[in-house]
């Protein structure tokens, strides 16, 4: 059900707070180049028969959910272009060549805005984006297009009057801990799912070397060993491999993206390669958030 008196009431609320709070925005104020992060989803269903204890409801259904984290630059006319990878449900894109992606932003005085941007399903998609703290982030919410629901997060990591944000090893040496949600796959035919959430901490050494401790839902109170490597590219997207007893014989590769000189990062698991190749399926909608504790 559609809710538009609501939604544009909180839009409503939220411009006046924003603008209230920070210069007249345009074009110029979100200039340059962001990390970004776009969550999705879509659910057809109803009410299962089966309940949890104490005669709680559950939902049953189709679930498809994305989760999709790259760069993109805002140029003076505000087009903006840029790289992407994750996961459109079960289907993982942009490995191990990020794909491409266009956008162009018209921002009004007030920091709200709207973006569009070609689709996947041969149209466009259009967002209403809310400027904050004088464009160092941008928050959207899909409003047409796609057949799902979706938002974004971008969170400036250069601006246009700056040198192009270069990150390296040290941009993500030290410690961190990585707050996952998504679905895993368990290696049957057909496979089924689960929802899992997961928390790492992880320490990742100047040589990118990577060690550290899982810990999840009927996993031992001290988890179980991770180790691996993180690869970081000069635009600060970064690929991670990762091995973990909570999945023996897997090399998981998870895709990302650092801002904040590295001191926080999304991404998550794209591929599942046991001796090299790879699980169809091993996960769906995967989203992660890093922190660093310390260097």
């Amino acid at each position: 059900m559609k809710h538009p008196v609501v939604l544009g009431a909180v839009l409503a609320l939220g411009a006046a707070t924003v603008a209230s709070a920070q210069a007249p925005c345009s074009v110029a104020t979100i200039r340059g180049t962001y990390a970004w992060e776009m969550t999705g989803r879509t659910f057809d269903g109803g009410i299962s028969e089966e309940t949890l204890p104490g005669d709680i409801p559950m939902l049953e259904g189709t679930v498809l959910p994305v989760h999709m984290t790259g760069v993109m630059t805002v140029g003076r006319d505000g087009n903006a272009e840029g790289r992407y990878a994750g996961l459109f449900g079960l289907v993982p894109l942009g490995y191990p060549t990020p794909l491409p992606v266009v956008a162009s932003f018209r921002v009004h005085s007030d920091c709200t805005g709207e973006m569009t941007a070609p689709n996947g399903f041969g149209g466009i998609n259009t967002d209403k984006f809310v400027i904050l703290d004088n464009g160092q982030e941008v928050r959207s919410v899909g409003m047409s297009g796609a057949p799902f629901a979706w938002q974004f997060t971008m969170v400036r990591i250069g601006r246009a009057d700056e040198q192009a944000a270069t990150c390296g090893r040290n941009t993500v040496r030290g410690r961190f801990v990585m707050r996952c949600q998504g679905f895993e796959g368990e290696p049957t035919r057909p496979p089924t799912y689960a929802g899992v959430l997961p928390m790492f901490v992880l320490d990742v050494a100047a040589d990118g070397t990577m060690t550290g401790r899982q810990f999840a839902r009927d996993h031992a109170l001290d988890g179980v060993a991770v180790t691996g490597a993180v690869a970081v590219n000069p635009d600060c997207t970064t690929l991670m491999t990762v091995r973990t007893e909570a999945l023996p014989g897997a090399t998981i590769l998870a895709t990302g993206v650092f801002y904040d000189n590295g001191k926080e990062g999304f991404g998550g698991p794209i591929l599942a390669l046991f001796g090299g190749q790879p699980a169809p399926g091993a996960f769906a909608g995967f989203a992660c958030h890093m922190t660093r504790l310390t260097r």
